[in-house]
């Protein structure tokens, strides 16, 4: 019986991609993600800005329970004998106090968009167990600051600066608000070993971008950084000016 064979098949040609083919898949996957990161980039700030207005809503409520349990009068952060500073607090009677009482976490202290203040050293400053380096601002409660030069440029002589107590109708209503801080001409930490580390919450390319701040009817809010609040310090502590929106002040 004849066997029949079957013809070859012909065989069939591997397709790849050319060297110039890749290329442009790469330059088109370059393109996009140039698009794409700035967009990302922006989303996560952008939550980060978030959860820090909570931050400062949280605290600002604190603040103001605390007065309603002491006769109205605001808390004061600095221990007697210790640094008078808006980012300065006592260990005992500030931090310790608010963790314990009003429930604040370690977390809460500092910024979620500028976490690296959020390190050993601030939170027991040089490790002396009383001080501790907030990342926010918080400017009431504190008479030494009505004599500070920058508020002395603005403020009238027969208004108070900030509130002491709830029932105050101070100048500037302002309660707790974002690290905005200059030291020694930069908005870094000159000198620090981490590069990371800045003297601003929150950015817009090497600039702050704003502030979120909490007022004394309870209401928090994000402000722009603009003029003229970005450019003087309402606090000048040596090298170190401390801006904050101005804007919010009584009639």
């Amino acid at each position: 019986m004849e066997q029949r064979v079957e013809p070859a098949r012909p065989l069939r040609k591997r397709s790849a991609f050319t060297l110039i083919e890749l290329l442009v898949v790469i330059a088109i996957i370059a393109i996009l993600a140039a698009l794409l990161l700035p967009a990302l980039a922006k989303a996560k700030e952008q939550s980060r800005r978030v959860a820090c207005l909570n931050n400062i809503k949280q605290w600002t409520l604190s603040c103001i329970i605390y007065a309603d349990d002491n006769e109205n009068r605001l808390p004061r952060s600095a221990r007697t004998g210790g640094t008078v500073n808006p980012y300065w607090v006592s260990q005992k009677n500030f931090r310790d106090m608010f963790m314990h009482d009003y429930h604040l976490s370690r977390p809460q202290f500092y910024c979620p968009a500028n976490s690296s203040w959020n390190r050993d050293d601030f939170w027991d400053w040089q490790g002396g167990g009383v001080d501790t380096v907030i990342g926010y601002h918080y400017f009431c409660g504190e008479t030494n600051y009505f004599s500070n030069s920058g508020l002395v440029r603005v403020v009238p002589a027969n208004r108070t600066a900030f509130a002491i107590k709830t029932s105050d109708r101070p100048y500037y209503t302002v309660i707790f608000a974002d690290l905005v801080r200059k030291l020694n001409g930069s908005w870094g930490r000159p000198g620090d070993t981490d590069p990371s580390i800045r003297g601003a919450n929150h950015y817009n390319g090497s600039q702050p971008a704003g502030a979120n701040q909490g007022f004394l009817d309870g209401h928090a809010s994000w402000v722009r950084a603009k003029d003229p609040w970005i450019k003087f310090p309402k606090l000048v502590f040596g090298t170190a000016q401390i801006f904050m929106e101005g804007g919010d002040q009584n009639p």
